[in-house]
């Protein structure tokens, strides 16, 4: 099978740090509300005729019906979190036909996404409630998509990338099917700390220019990319190799 054409390493950086600036901006901009935890809370929406699904769940739901009729779950990137979406009524030009991975779905971190960023929700955002719900779920979803795509971005390109790289190495792991295995291969320590410390100084940066009412700890966001981004990516990588056919 022949091997698709994957971006160089400066290329595949450059795509990296524009993603993690999409979800700094994004968290950045959430922060701004408290964490109004009605949103996360069944029958607490407002939505007369949608009584046990939150408000961040219909929010979700909506933006993710829009983009799946304009094709945006036709790119591996691009995951969904919600089921039962409509089809694409687009007509795209963009595919994948040498991509080892044909049913993209099979890698699909949305869930252990939203799971884990509820999870961190008290640490990033100020406790209580200011009643502006619409603005806080609007990025909360801006957040989830964001993260969603980094973590995919690296399933696919990253992975693929590093097989390329290695392809007899991670050949024989893929066989084995052993997942620590997989795991310990693609994990670059010295890459870690260089995006730990890449998200400190970006966070404290754009919080120092930005007229930012409420700050986030720095500390605490790129706590966030290593315990969730990170770690989530890592886990997406190893399932995509053991989705891999050569």
């Amino acid at each position: 099978m022949p091997n698709p054409k994957i971006p160089n390493i400066k290329e595949l950086t450059i795509t990296i740090q524009k993603l993690e600036e999409k979800i700094i901006f994004a968290i950045l901009q959430r922060a701004q509300y408290l964490q109004n935890l009605e949103i996360y809370l069944p029958e607490k929406s407002g939505f007369l005729n949608k009584k046990k699904e939150s408000f961040l769940e219909i929010r979700l739901k909506m933006q993710e019906e829009v983009d799946a009729r304009c094709g945006r779950f036709l790119i591996p990137t691009e995951q969904p979190f919600c089921q039962n979406l409509p089809k694409a009524e687009r007509n795209l030009a963009i595919n994948f036909p040498n991509f080892p991975v044909k049913n993209f779905q099979k890698i699909n971190f949305t869930s252990e996404i939203l799971k884990n960023y509820l999870k961190f929700l008290p640490k990033l955002y100020l406790a209580g409630t200011d009643n502006h719900f619409g603005s806080s779920v609007e990025f909360d979803v801006a957040s989830l998509r964001a993260i969603s795509e980094r973590i995919h971005f690296a399933a696919f390109f990253i992975a693929e990338s590093k097989f390329q790289y290695q392809p007899e190495e991670y050949k024989k792991l893929i066989l084995e099917k052993d997942e620590k295995k997989i795991e310990k291969k693609l994990t670059r320590n010295h890459i870690e700390k260089e995006i730990f410390t890449r998200i400190l100084e970006k966070t404290n940066f754009y919080q120092q220019f930005s007229p930012l009412r409420i700050k986030v700890d720095p500390k605490i966001l790129a706590e966030f990319f290593k315990k969730v981004v990170i770690a989530i990516s890592k886990k997406a990588e190893v399932q995509y190799f053991l989705h891999r056919k050569f």
